[in-house]
This record gives structure tokens, sequence and C-alpha cells, in this order.
């Protein structure tokens, strides 16, 4: 397949942070909660992704292990037909992988 996927973000994972702070009572955990949800994804991030789901599609090759899940989601909706949602938890695996694979 040379078929090239696009990612979108939904716009509520952004919005979320509002929610997410107010549930937390933890000022430290918040903190880092902020970080991770403030950062709002750039080239790179979806780079990332359409490269891991492209490889997949492409040579059949799993993505690694800390983001397969995510990727395969993704992968799992575009197959189907479906609108390519980004679950909250898939975002962070992934800005967390990105994260140490630029260190």
């Amino acid at each position: 397949m040379d078929k090239e996927v696009k990612v979108v973000l939904p716009a509520w994972i952004l919005e979320r942070r509002i929610a997410v702070l107010y549930v937390i009572d933890d000022a430290w955990l918040q903190r880092d909660l902020l970080e991770v949800i403030q950062i709002a994804p750039g080239k790179e991030f979806y780079e990332l992704v359409a490269n891991h789901i492209n490889t997949y599609l492409r040579d059949g090759t799993l993505p690694p292990a800390e983001i397969a899940p995510a990727i395969l989601n993704l992968i799992d909706d575009q197959k189907s037909g479906r609108n390519m949602t980004l679950r909250a938890g898939d975002y962070i695996s992934l800005q967390n992988y990105l994260r140490k694979v630029k260190k």
C-alpha cells in the first residue's frame, strides 16, 4: 500500500486540560500534567505518527512497544472507515515517546 495517512488531532484533547486540572487536587501532579497536556503537537509529533502508521501499512513493521497501542488504534480506526481518533492516553504515550527519542 502506498497510501499516505494524515493525522488530525482533535481540539478536545487540548481543551481537556481544564477538566483534568479541575479534578486533580495535588498541585505537584497538576503541574506535571499541565506540562504534558499543554504541549501543542508540532510537526515532529505528526511526522512520528504518520511515519509509524505508513511503515506499518506499507511493510507490516510494528511500531515500538511503547507506542504500538496508540498507532494500532489509529490504524484500526482508519481501516474500519471511522474518523481517526487519538485517545488521551495514546496522545500522552506518543508525546512521552517523542520526548524520549529527542533526548
